[in-house]
């Protein structure tokens, strides 16, 4: 019915622009993490933790049928870097997958504000370049082309919701990228290109209406810093909402000052998979391998780190979301080939967007962010125009999931993106 085209990782090669992104991992050092603090500075973070892996006990043992087909190109590139990335067999689908074409990558040129980049990272923080040499390979293909089906294969129920937010992503930076897998989600789903974050335009805050349905004034989150002293959100989130009905949850993320979102006992599978995408979506697919949770929330922070460090809307920047693009296409088909996809609610948005390099205030550049549906039962290509703040996501995904909006929300659910509302 579809057709998925993966490219091999290795087409990339511009390394240097990657190191941009780095949470690498090396057998001497402890991965490095960017984290911007409240004040909008770039520190750098330890976050030696080893990858977790998924608890969850998948709720069937058959092997379900791919209903999305996917071919592997060659790569025609030579890498000049001298490490290797490997594919995972865990996201090959059962039928055998013939290549029908010789993959290129879309841009093969090195960003002008490269450059730059290593001696600002190494004269900004002290540390090696040859550290910072290392990066995280992906276990896994990232995705670069992908042919959703025209209708779903059944009028099925959704049961599972996926909240995926691409931290720093301002609505208009979309138009500047290459960003097939986000353009196949618009055109087979809903799409509202100018959605609203809340203010103060920073990470936590607006996760906490994301994830909590609430406005900030209500969940009492107004910091962006980790620090248990502080407490948790006020008022119930989507995760105690789903526990309250017996449903599974999970979350996971890069910044540990998300944690202030988890309430007592209500995510089953807490995850801080590191400061990187490559491994938040290696983490993603081992927990939909293992079991897809009711209510899962996946985190990816790179496009905010690239924004701190080069800009937003800097050539880096995007590149950043390119390579996003494609690890989000990675999620999308491992939820077919486990599935999951035709009983899914697939929410992507972001929390914010940027001005040069900082983030917070309440200009259009910072608060405006794209938001996307797909799933079963949802209108295809559809725009929305109706005001779409960050608060509506978890009463939306509530009501996609049949259970009742907790009276504390602000938020009301997008009832137009489906079709039986």
């Amino acid at each position: 019915m579809s057709h998925i085209l993966r490219k091999s990782y290795l087409v990339f090669p511009t390394l240097t622009i990657w190191l941009l992104l780095v949470v690498g991992c090396s057998s001497s050092s402890p991965p490095i993490a960017v984290e911007p603090t409240a004040t909008n500075e770039v520190v750098l973070t330890n976050t030696a933790t080893p990858l977790p892996t998924a608890t969850h006990t998948p709720f069937s043992t058959d092997t379900p049928t791919p209903k999305i087909t996917s071919t592997k190109a060659p790569a025609t590139n030579t890498p000049t870097a001298s490490t290797t990335a490997t594919s995972s067999a865990t996201t090959t689908p059962s039928a055998t997958a013939t290549p029908s074409a010789t993959a290129t990558p879309s841009a093969t040129t090195t960003p002008s504000d490269t450059p730059t980049l290593l001696p600002t990272l190494v004269s900004t923080v002290g540390i090696s370049q040859t550290f910072l040499s290392t990066v995280p390979d992906p276990t896994f293909d990232p995705v670069f082309s992908l042919t959703l089906p025209d209708s779903w294969p059944c009028d099925c129920p959704i049961e599972h919701v996926v909240i995926i937010t691409i931290d720093g992503l301002r609505a208009d930076a979309l138009p500047e990228a290459d960003t097939p897998i986000l353009d196949t989600v618009r055109a087979h789903g809903a799409f509202h290109p100018t959605a609203r974050a809340v203010v103060p335009s920073v990470t936590l805050v607006n996760h906490a209406s994301i994830l909590g349905g609430m406005t900030p004034e209500n969940h009492g989150i107004m910091w962006n810093i980790n620090d248990p002293a502080l407490g948790l959100i006020k008022g119930p989130t989507l995760f105690s909402a789903a526990k309250a009905y017996s449903l599974t949850t999970g979350m996971i993320y890069a910044k540990p000052k998300l944690e202030h979102i988890v309430l007592t006992d209500s995510v089953d599978s807490l995850v801080h998979a590191g400061y990187h995408d490559t491994l938040i979506t290696a983490s993603a697919l081992n927990q939909i391998e293992a079991g897809l949770p009711n209510v899962l929330f996946i985190h990816l922070p790179n496009v905010d780190s690239a924004g701190h460090l080069m800009g937003w809307m800097s050539k880096t920047q995007l590149w950043a979301l390119e390579t996003t693009d494609s690890y989000i296409g990675a999620i999308i088909l491992a939820l077919d080939q486990h599935g999951y996809l035709d009983r899914t609610l697939v929410i992507i948005t972001s929390d914010h967007g940027g001005v040069d390099h900082k983030h917070g205030a309440d200009t259009p550049e910072e608060t405006i962010i794209p938001w996307f549906a797909l799933g079963p039962n949802l209108k295809q290509g559809l725009e929305l125009n109706e005001p779409l703040f960050a608060y509506d996501t978890a009463p939306t995904a509530a009501h996609a999931l049949g259970i009742p909006i907790p009276p504390e929300w602000d938020g009301q659910p997008v009832l137009d993106i489906f079709f039986h509302d």
